[in-house]
């Protein structure tokens, strides 16, 4: 069976690259290359982390990152091991037990016998035939959140995608070889392995994310396995939206609960939303949390981008640090953030504090 560790290393060793070039030109950690050419998964917190760095190395190597992703898949199957309830222990069978199993035999027989001769003497001919179609089935529909879904989609399955001013419904109208996605714009297309942000309402901007992680370029009745979600999407500014004072941390509480310093980027003598444009330079599996709404985890990959806005705070995990570059926009300024190193996990905060002159400070910091 092919390697997909030795097909990355060959590749690497061929273009004459050493593995501290690649470090530096993909943003990978050292770690991680050494451990997809050895194929030493176990030291990836997951899966989804493998298929992300597998897909980033490959198309740096200039590599079919299908194939790559479709050998490791193998690889997992191929190891996994096999339920103990599945493991049947061999004992010895009695004379009695034998018996048994031959008279219990001769009784179906017999009655196998006596049902056919029922059959072909006692019911009465019929010319018509009838025909039950056992395959038809109704589709499927699911309603999508900003909680990821994983699922199995059929051909003729409904996807329901409740947008701010209206909702979508997609229909899935091709699972062999690539998905297949009827939308209100033209048909969209995803690959095994990909990754797509796409815009289904026509009106520009992400409005959901679909990740295909399983589907037969043979049988189209096998479905496909999906991880989809709908984007975070930046709004129009609403008078609406303020910040809630009581969620303000005052700035001796805020010291409480950093690990560093707390980096100032805007102060005011009140405060507002404000927005975080975020660019991916690398692979990098993101995290936020903004105001009270839930945590929403994707996987982002070289060139990707995310906005995001939040009215007092927002709470961000990046598993590597120096693939992401963040701007802050707020009251019509931007700053740029220098986030970390790479390779390098972090959990930062962005909110407004407010300290004992009674000035607001929207901050950075780290924490736990």
């Amino acid at each position: 069976m092919e390697s997909f560790g030795n097909i990355l290393k060959e590749a690497r060793e061929s273009k004459n690259l050493s593995i501290e070039t690649v470090v530096r030109e993909t943003s990978i950690s050292k770690q991680y290359i050494e451990a997809l050419e050895n194929e030493d998964i176990d030291i990836f917190p997951g899966h989804t982390y493998v298929i992300g760095f597998i897909r980033t190395y490959g198309d740096y190597l200039d590599i079919d990152s299908s194939h790559l992703i479709r050998l490791f898949q193998a690889k997992i199957i191929q190891e996994a091991p096999i339920p103990e309830k599945l493991i049947v222990k061999k004992r010895q069978i009695s004379i009695k037990e034998i018996l048994l199993i031959i008279l219990g035999g001769l009784a179906i027989l017999a009655g196998i016998i006596c049902l056919f001769v029922f059959v072909i003497f006692a019911t009465p001919k019929d010319d018509g035939i009838t025909t039950v179609d056992i395959t038809n089935k109704d589709p499927l529909a699911i309603e999508l959140s900003s909680t990821p879904l994983e699922t199995r989609l059929y051909k003729g399955d409904i996807i329901r995608v409740p947008l701010l001013s209206e909702t979508i419904d997609l229909t899935v109208s091709g699972t062999l070889s690539v998905l297949s996605l009827d939308t209100p714009i033209g048909v969209q297309f995803i690959e095994l392995g990909e990754e797509l942000e796409l815009d289904i309402d026509g009106k520009k901007g992400t409005d959901i994310v679909v990740f295909l992680s399983d589907i037969s370029k043979t049988d189209a009745d096998r479905g496909v396995e999906v991880r989809m979600w709908i984007a975070n999407k930046i709004t129009e500014a609403n008078p609406s939206s303020e910040v809630d004072e009581t969620e303000i941390l005052s700035e001796t509480e805020a010291a409480k609960l950093t690990k560093s310093d707390q980096f100032v980027i805007f102060t005011d003598d009140r405060a507002y939303p404000f927005s975080l444009k975020i660019i991916f330079r690398g692979p990098c599996l993101f995290r936020s949390k903004v105001d009270r709404d839930d945590a929403v985890e994707n996987y982002f990959t070289s060139g990707s981008s995310k906005t995001i806005t939040a009215n007092n705070g927002v709470k961000l995990w990046m598993s590597n640090s120096n693939a992401v570059t963040i701007q802050v926009i707020a009251d019509g300024k931007y700053v740029d953030l220098d986030i970390g190193r790479p390779g390098q996990v972090s959990v930062k905060e962005i909110s407004w504090i407010k300290d004992s002159a009674a000035v607001y400070k929207l901050v950075e910091y780290e924490v736990d």
